[in-house]
């Protein structure tokens, strides 16, 4: 998927109807006529046809779109992370290791590469470390590797290492802090939006990019642990629940400005 079109999927899951409704000049122009003239029609019915987005029924004068869960998902950069952080542990942890050979490299960096996708913390360079069942890295990586050359443990640690003591281990917790710091930053440049009279398109949309790309870069490095794995220090679930707001604030003020809540494009 392109990163304009998951751009406009982060966007329409924040501000739903807001932001793609048209504006009060176009109350007697159609959904489609608006649609096309917006350069959306055809990106809007791709993702309808690649099951992201739904149509609710209702009349061509009122057709709502709603993202579908495959959709969410893939407007949050493929996790959901208040999903991720809620989840349970059983208190067990799952150790990948392999022996592969350190040249020729690409084996290596591809295994890293998926391991990190996956949320594995790394204990040692080739001893990996997760919370989560590994069935569907098995999975990904079946018919990818001789069997010899990778070994799945399960159990739990039996040294009276306490599981803080493993995350913070495997994890590092200081780049993680780091990149949510970032996003912090950048997503605080919004704020002023929410007082904004004029809402320049351009100006907005260059900070809607620069927070989305702010948001993939600490999905890159943030497993997204189970909260009762997270280290005290840890603030990515208050700077998302400051997003949250940010957004929905965002949503409001464009109502109150007068987007018409007809003709609309929801979540």
């Amino acid at each position: 998927m392109k990163a304009m079109t998951k751009l406009f999927l982060w966007e329409m899951l924040a501000l739903a109807d807001e932001l793609f409704s048209p504006s009060l000049c176009n109350l007697n122009q159609s959904f489609e006529g608006w649609a096309h003239r917006k350069g959306l029609l055809r990106q809007i019915q791709r993702l309808e046809a690649e099951a992201f987005l739904e149509r609710q029924p209702g009349g061509a004068a009122d057709r709502v779109y709603r993202l579908t869960p495959k959709g969410r998902i893939a407007a949050l950069g493929g996790k959901d992370p208040e999903t991720l952080w809620n989840r349970s542990w059983d208190g067990r942890w799952r150790l990948l290791m392999f022996d592969l050979p350190e040249r020729p490299q690409a084996p290596r960096a591809r295994l890293r590469k998926v391991l990190r996708e996956h949320g594995l913390g790394c204990l040692q360079g080739s001893v990996w470390i997760t919370p989560d069942p590994l069935t569907p890295i098995r999975k990904r990586l079946r018919g990818d590797r001789h069997p010899s050359s990778l070994l799945l443990f399960e159990g739990v640690a039996s040294g009276g290492e306490k599981p803080l003591q493993i995350v913070n281990e495997a994890w590092d917790f200081d780049g993680i802090h780091m990149e949510w710091a970032g996003y912090a930053s950048i997503l605080e440049q919004g704020r002023p939006f929410l007082k904004s009279d004029v809402l320049a398109a351009d100006v907005f949309r260059e900070w809607a990019e620069a927070e989305y790309a702010a948001w993939l870069r600490v999905l890159e490095v943030d497993p997204l642990l189970p909260g009762q794995l997270l280290p005290r220090r840890y603030r990515g679930r208050q700077i998302w629940k400051r997003r949250m707001t940010i957004w929905k604030g965002l949503a409001q003020h464009l109502k109150k400005r007068g987007f018409p809540t007809r003709r609309e494009l929801r979540h």
